[in-house]
Formats: C-alpha cells, sequence, structure tokens
C-alpha cells in the first residue's frame, strides 16, 4: 500500500481541528460527539479515529493549537534593542487575534477545556498549562527588565507582578470579549502600554 504523504495527514487532521471548533462553537465539549464532528468534517467516524482516538484528544488539539498561536510570539523571538517597542509589538499582535472571526470559538473552547480539567482534577494537564503560561510570562518580563535596564519603564515597580498582570489582563480581556464583543480592547492595550512607558523616553507621545 502506497505510504500517505505527511503533508496530506497534517492538512487533514487540521481540517478535522478546524471541524471539531466549528462543532464547539454550536455544543460545549461536553454536548459534542465524535460522530457530530465527523458530519461536520466530512468524514465516518471510523476515519475520525484514526486520526484521534477519542473526543479528549481533538479537544485537547483544538485548545493546543490555539494556545501555542499566542505563546510563539512570545517565545519565538529575542529581545530587541527597543525592549518597550519590542514589548508593544508583540501586545499588539497578540490582542489583534482577538478580533479575529475564529477568536471567539477559541476562547469558548479554551474555557471548556480548562473547566473540564479542573472538574475532573487532572493535575498533569493543569501542570502543562500553568508551565505555558510561566513562560510566556518568562518572556514578557524579559522585555520589562531590558525596558527598566535603560529607563524606558517606571522605576520601583515589581516587574514580575507587572508581567503577570500582563498576562491576566490578556486572558481577561479575552472574557471581555466573549461577553461583549463591542468591547475595544485595543484602546485598553494601548492604555496599559501608555502606562507602562510613562516615565520613559519611549512614553512621551
Amino acid at each position: 500500500m502506497p505510504k500517505v504523504p505527511a503533508v496530506y495527514l497534517e492538512t487533514r487532521r487540521s481540517e478535522i481541528i478546524q471541524a471539531a471548533r466549528r462543532t464547539f462553537s454550536r455544543k460545549d465539549s461536553q454536548a459534542a460527539t465524535m460522530a457530530d464532528i465527523a458530519v461536520e468534517a466530512g468524514l465516518t467516524p471510523g476515519a475520525l479515529y484514526r486520526y484521534f482516538p477519542n473526543k479528549d484528544e481533538l479537544v485537547a488539539a483544538c485548545f493546543g493549537d490555539n494556545a501555542d498561536d499566542v505563546s510563539q510570539q512570545w517565545l519565538a523571538s529575542n529581545v530587541g534593542p527597543d525592549p518597550l517597542e519590542d514589548l508593544r509589538h508583540l501586545a499588539k499582535i497578540t490582542f489583534d487575534r482577538l478580533n479575529l472571526r475564529e477568536a471567539r470559538t477559541g476562547t469558548m473552547i479554551h474555557l471548556d477545556y480548562l473547566l473540564d480539567l479542573v472538574r475532573n482534577g487532572d493535575e498533569a494537564r493543569l501542570d502543562e498549562m500553568r508551565a505555558e503560561r510561566l513562560r510566556v510570562r518568562e518572556a514578557v518580563l524579559a522585555r520589562l527588565e531590558a525596558a527598566a535596564a535603560i529607563g524606558q519603564v517606571p522605576s520601583g515597580l515589581h516587574l514580575p507582578s507587572i508581567a503577570e498582570a500582563l498576562v491576566s489582563f490578556y486572558w481577561g480581556a479575552r472574557l471581555a470579549r466573549l461577553t461583549d464583543p463591542s468591547a475595544d480592547t485595543d484602546a485598553q492595550l494601548a492604555q496599559v502600554m501608555k502606562l507602562l512607558g510613562s516615565n520613559g523616553p519611549a512614553g512621551g507621545e
């Protein structure tokens, strides 16, 4: 039997994940079945199970792909020569994703996934989520510390707490957009960035 090209398998997997996200936008992950997702993807249930042996793995893939997109923005680049502008740029890219059509579904999947982990006491996967959040927080902190070293942010701030607050602000903004799609999270981000740079050379705008 000829070997199926890897690119075909990856494309099919991506199509299944997109179909699952569409399904989860209509039903929560508990109510949706693999049969529902198979219909949405135009596959037989048997074909679907060849890619994902159970619904938990498919839900995790939907959440993981969404979370990875955000994390990689912060983890894939080094701190630039203008760290505060670097922070602003990456934050804008991250918040721009909230304007995408699929952002609402991604947030719902995230909440479903997180609540299921908490209800089931799945500490292993919760630890994975905590570790990912810590990696992003450290990437934010690295830029804040570099900015502080050259006087771009106000002195006297506890930078680890600021980094944690910025990560929390992002997730809070996602919830705000979920409950109120008209929430102007871009304007909120701009004001937070302005506050951070209010005493530095990049903040006199």
